[in-house]
């Protein structure tokens, strides 16, 4: 691990550390469930209206989810996906799923890495154009869904037994028809465009979900959806698509977005570059040890 990840982790172990043993974590006031707590359907902090409501819920186990994560894989990351599983497992999170730009995150992969941290990694992918097109979120699938149309693409992903999510709707970037258009999910809180989150109506028939956003791994943990389902990907889309879901947390403090622009400069746009010159760098230093021996 290079000294600027080693950095990243002892500071985010210093932010979660207290999860399970606190009612709320000092640095971003957000609220955190203590296990025993979570396993009964008690949360800390319970306010009408806030998305620390009391949950209907069947009171199975609840599980800790974050719907909407990148990697350096897009465009616009920065941490491996390895390193985004083993962050998410120190912020207390039981489940995430990787929706990079354009890219579906491959099923072997995710049960790799599932085993190693003891997390459910879902691969999923965030299609549209970064910058251009209004985006959505396919989850549990095996082949890109891509078509020409945004109703078709959905269809493509239910086909798979997948779900398609509409992430900040209300946004440049995002669906405001996205019921009509057949989404059955929605991203009503994300960690980075608290406007969006406000704007969502409750609707009979879809479900709301949360996901950070986080392009980072020090984004993680703020914003989260707790599911009532137990401990499989399978059964995780299921719940959702049944109701037995619910936003939770907060918005991701501005600090923590500006560091990841921080980080993007560092890892991606002046590290980028070195890390393709190394190789030549080190045939250079070979072949002119070759020829002084």
């Amino acid at each position: 691990m290079s000294h600027s990840f080693q950095k990243a982790d002892t500071l985010i172990r210093r932010s979660y550390q207290d999860h399970c043993t606190s009612r709320s974590c000092p640095e971003c006031t957000s609220h955190h469930l203590i296990p025993s707590q979570r396993q009964a359907g008690i949360f800390p902090g319970d306010q009408p209206g806030s998305f620390l409501a009391p949950l209907p819920f069947r009171g199975d186990f609840l599980l800790k989810v974050d719907f909407h994560v990148h990697t350096n894989l897009s465009l616009d990351g920065v941490n491996r996906p390895r390193e985004m599983v083993k962050y998410a497992k120190i912020a207390g999170l039981d489940a995430i799923a990787i929706t990079d730009h354009n890219h579906l995150f491959p099923w072997r992969e995710a049960l790799r890495l599932s085993r190693e941290f003891g997390i459910i990694v879902i691969p999923g992918i965030e299609g549209g154009h970064i910058a251009l097109e209004k985006h959505w979120i396919g989850l549990g699938i095996r082949n890109n869904p891509v078509w020409a149309t945004i109703s078709e693409t959905i269809r493509r992903i239910q086909k798979e037994s997948g779900i398609a999510v509409a992430p900040h709707p209300y946004t440049r970037l995002g669906y405001e028809n996205y019921e009509k258009v057949g989404f059955r999910v929605v991203e009503s809180l994300n960690g980075t465009e608290p406007g969006a989150s406000k704007r969502v109506p409750h609707i009979d028939g879809i479900s709301e979900v949360a996901g950070s956003d986080a392009h980072t791994a020090r984004m993680l943990g703020f914003c989260w959806t707790v599911v009532d389902a137990c401990d499989s990907m399978e059964d995780i889309l299921d719940a959702v698509l049944k109701g037995l879901c619910k936003p939770m947390g907060v918005r991701i403090p501005v600090s923590r977005c500006l560091h990841h622009y921080g980080a993007y400069v560092t890892h991606r746009v002046i590290g980028g570059p070195l890390c393709l010159l190394k190789p030549a760098l080190r045939a250079r230093d070979q072949a002119n040890g070759d020829e002084g021996g």
